[in-house]
């Protein structure tokens, strides 16, 4: 008799763990509920790498597994099924119930089982999906099993959720996404067999997201804006701050002397939505306003700066629609008309391919060519009359 626990290795960043048991020649894998990131599970040690509490946790299944099977032997000649049924009852504390066949049912589950391992704002994410699948549900008058989810439930999703409910397609792909997460995640642990949610009818939709920005010029209007005293100074000097940095709202607070090195030359944080660190050169206003404040950027809640950083670019007499996430395209967008090279950006607005990069600045065709016609390649003559000898 043995117990063995291993990692089902998955291409995604999370993989399940399980529990290989031998007995009496019969094979059974029992699904442990458990999700780790991928390649983290040592099996030779049979532990978590840097996870002592869960540790733990598994030493007391490993404990129980066997103590179901000595019980279990004594009594009968037991079949797998039987096992399963004594495991559930032992490990989860659960009544025998049927396999999960409700979507719904199925999402609140992974989210609990993944909690541990996923950013609070990617289960904020989850929870989302959830509440408006709920809606639906009650809109069409049933749960949704996984048999529905085919191209029939795709079309009428979406309908539902750009038409009736006015929501971007962004969010729909957002939706479709974590539906898609949940499917595959039930057809691995063997609770769907309906593979439709993989047609290629089945898209996770995407549109390209506001373009807004502001050039440099603009920029210099906002910090020229005398606000002493008025409560849209903050407002002011945060979003111009991101202008320099690149940062999502999310990192604002981390703009500090605190993480700054090289001599406050540099600032060094790792970024909430990616967890990738970045390391960005300092601009000598994001110096001064550190030194105004007293080493840290003040900060508003994401509502409140939204709103009144529209009053300050009303002020200045500009005519544009802005929101905190203007400010980080516009770092990207100067960055690169100023001649900083793609890749240097990307490092810290942390693009993985320079193809979306260049998707996501603000750069004509036009204005491409007028920045690349200053290079040697295209005004060295001595080359040009070389190629022709």
């Amino acid at each position: 008799m043995t117990v063995t626990f291993r990692q089902k290795q998955q291409k995604s960043k999370t993989s399940y763990l399980y529990a290989d048991i031998m007995f009496r020649g019969k094979r059974m894998k029992y699904s442990l509920g458990v999700t780790i990131p991928s390649n983290t599970f040592d099996v030779k040690k049979q532990e978590v790498k840097g996870d002592v509490d869960l540790n733990n946790l598994l030493t007391d299944y490993k404990a129980i597994i066997y103590r179901v099977i000595r019980a279990i032997q004594l009594e009968t000649e037991f079949t797998p099924k039987e096992l399963r049924d004594r495991l559930n009852v032992a490990l989860r504390n659960v009544e025998v119930q049927k396999p999960i066949t409700e979507l719904v049912e199925y999402a609140k589950m992974y989210k609990n089982r993944v909690c541990r391992v996923r950013k609070k704002r990617t289960l904020k994410n989850y929870q989302t999906t959830i509440g408006r699948l709920e809606a639906y549900e009650v809109k069409i008058g049933k749960k949704l099993l996984f048999n529905d989810i085919n191209l029939d439930f795709y079309h009428s999703f979406m309908d539902y959720c750009k038409v009736e409910l006015k929501q971007a397609t962004n969010t729909f792909g957002s939706h479709i996404k974590h539906i898609k997460t949940w499917m595959n995640a039930a057809t691995e642990e063997g609770l769907n067999t309906n593979t439709m949610f993989r047609s290629r009818g089945f898209t996770t939709t995407t549109e390209t997201a506001d373009s807004t920005y502001l050039t440099l010029d603009e920029i210099e209007l906002l910090k020229q804006l005398d606000l002493t005293g008025n409560h849209l100074e903050k407002v002011r000097d945060i979003f111009v701050v991101a202008c320099y940095t690149g940062l999502r709202i999310s990192d604002y607070t981390k703009i500090c002397f605190a993480n700054m090195i090289n001599g406050n030359t540099m600032l060094k944080i790792c970024t909430e939505k990616t967890g990738k660190e970045v390391i960005i050169p300092i601009h000598p206003f994001v110096l001064t306003t550190l030194k105004k404040y007293g080493g840290n950027i003040p900060m508003l809640s994401h509502q409140k700066f939204n709103k009144y950083i529209k009053d300050v670019v009303a002020l200045a007499e500009i005519d544009k629609l802005i929101t905190s996430h203007c400010a980080r395209r516009s770092f990207a967008t100067n960055a690169f008309k100023s001649g900083v090279p793609s890749l240097s950006i990307m490092q810290i607005t942390g693009h993985t391919t320079e193809k979306n990069f260049l998707k996501y600045i603000r750069v004509t065709k036009e204005e491409n060519a007028q920045l690349i016609s200053k290079h040697e390649f295209f005004n060295n003559q001595s080359h040009q009359i070389n190629q022709r000898a």
